[in-house]
Parts: C-alpha cells; sequence; structure tokens
C-alpha cells in the first residue's frame, strides 16, 4: 500500500482497490517474483506520482498552484484529529469484521442453515468485497473520499443489523449485498485517505499504527462477542454492539475534517520566487 500511494495521488483509490482484490490470488507466487522488479517510489526513475515529469508545478490562472498537498511530518499528523478518527474507525471496523468471521460459522449453525451452504456464505464475503474495493475505490477518486468512507461504514453497520435476522432468506441475500461491499471499500479508503490527508513522507508509519489499532480490534471482537453470546444465549445483541459500533466510525467520518492544509517543498520555491519578483 505504501509503494501505491507514492506512485499515485489522482487515481489513488482505484490504484489501492485493484492492490489489494489481488490478496490471497496467487500472492505467493506473483507477488514476490514482482517485490524484486517493483521500485519504492517513481523518483528512483526520475518520475513523479501519476507519471508526471520532474517539472515543477505551476501555477494556474487562479492563482492556485497544480500539484501535490506538501507531506506532513509524523509527529503533526498524529496530532490531526483525521488521524485520531481514522485509528480509532479501524479498530472499531475490524473488530466488527473479526467477531463476525470468527463466530459467522456457529452462528449460522445455530439458525440450521446446513453446513455446506454456510461455507458458501462465508466464502461469498470474500469474494464479494473485490467489488466494494474497485467500486468505491474507483468513486473515492470521483468525489470527497470522507463521504465514500462514511458510505462504506454505513454499508458495514447496516449489513451487521441484517445479520441479526439472518434466518431468513432474503435478509441474507441483502446482507451478502451491503457487508462485503462496506467491508472491501473501508480495507482501500483507510490508505486512500491517509495518503490524501498527509502525503506521502510518512504514509508507511502512520499506515502501521492504523493497521496496529485494527489487529487491537481483531483481538478483542471475537472475545467480546464469544462473551456476549455465554451471558446471553444469543448472537443478536452481539450483531447489534457491533452495527452500532460501526455506527460511531460513521460519525467519526463525519467529522473528521477537512483535509489539512501544508506547504509542499515545490510550493514553497515557487512562493518564494513570487515574493522575489513581487
Amino acid at each position: 500500500m505504501r509503494v501505491v500511494t507514492n506512485w499515485f495521488r489522482r487515481k489513488v483509490g482505484l490504484a489501492l482497490g485493484i492492490m489489494s482484490s489481488g490478496f490471497g490470488a496467487g500472492t505467493l507466487i506473483v507477488g514476490i517474483p514482482l517485490a524484486f522488479v517493483i521500485h519504492d517510489t517513481p523518483e528512483a526513475c526520475g518520475l513523479h506520482p501519476d507519471g508526471r515529469n520532474n517539472d515543477p508545478p505551476v501555477a494556474g490562472p487562479s492563482g492556485k498552484i497544480a500539484g501535490e498537498t506538501g507531506d506532513f511530518r509524523f509527529r503533526d499528523a498524529l496530532k490531526h484529529r483525521a488521524f485520531l478518527s481514522l485509528a480509532i474507525s479501524e479498530f472499531l471496523r475490524m473488530m466488527g469484521v473479526a467477531a463476525l468471521v470468527t463466530h459467522i460459522m456457529p452462528y449460522l449453525n445455530i439458525l440450521q442453515i446446513p453446513r455446506a451452504t454456510t461455507g458458501l456464505i462465508t466464502g461469498a464475503i470474500a469474494v464479494l468485497s473485490i467489488s466494494g474495493r474497485f467500486g468505491l475505490g474507483w468513486l473515492a477518486d470521483l468525489f470527497d473520499k470522507r463521504i465514500i468512507m462514511v458510505a462504506a461504514f454505513s454499508l458495514l453497520s447496516v449489513g451487521f443489523f441484517f445479520f441479526c435476522y439472518a434466518g431468513t432468506p432474503w435478509v441474507m441475500i441483502l446482507f451478502l449485498i451491503v457487508f462485503p461491499l462496506g467491508f472491501g471499500g473501508t480495507v482501500v479508503l483507510r490508505g486512500a485517505i491517509l495518503r490524501e490527508y498527509f502525503g506521502r513522507q510518512a504514509f508507511g508509519r502512520l499506515l502501521g499504527l492504523v493497521m496496529g489499532a485494527a489487529a487491537a480490534g481483531g483481538m478483542i471482537g471475537p472475545t467480546l462477542a464469544g462473551f456476549i453470546f455465554d451471558k446471553t444465549g444469543s448472537y443478536y445483541y452481539t450483531w447489534i454492539s457491533l452495527g452500532i459500533a460501526s455506527s460511531v466510525s460513521v460519525l467519526l467520518m463525519l467529522f473528521i475534517g477537512p483535509k489539512p492544509k501544508a506547504t509542499s517543498p515545490d510550493e514553497t520555491v515557487l512562493l518564494r520566487q513570487h515574493h522575489q519578483k513581487a
């Protein structure tokens, strides 16, 4: 993900969607050889992101300098509410996803759904999530990434509520439409938002912290789901609780705030030249 965000800016959502769709699909056979030939940054090839040349950005008619927003320093990014909101959202997202993936088989067995059908449903979640990775990643390049992230978390939240009534066939179909779409979309958009908000300089470290928060949620979620089931004898309250938690992520994304403003080195040079001429 770090390499992709180095090479792309305008279409970073779609690029991340394509990249993440290959997860588990020939990673060992294809991924390792390609890792030896992929350059870490476009600058290593004398290029800039999106295939631009090395010419500095040029101010347009409006006076706004075309080009990439300046990278944020790691410490500055950590203090911004956008990063904190994203990290908490990832914690809540993975808490729910891990709980569902871990407990889906026993839950559907309780609903008297045949074992073979349960396996197909479980596999379908992963396969159908590809549509969210591609689709929402592509939409994130066309519209405000925050809004697309809100839509993804909303789909995830609604999916949990549908899952409460998974024993009804048409509700299960709705679940298999909205939950994988939201699940796939959030995987892509976390990196796209980090890239847009904070640039490339600290992307790897920031993504590592966000994924660390997700890993913590992934450990807590299944345990919490099992605890609720042991206390209530039902998974109903588990899915309701996780749906509400995903709704909190929706609110966090709504109040994430506008993209931070920072000045890139190229912009600094152009502004200095402008002041000297003036």
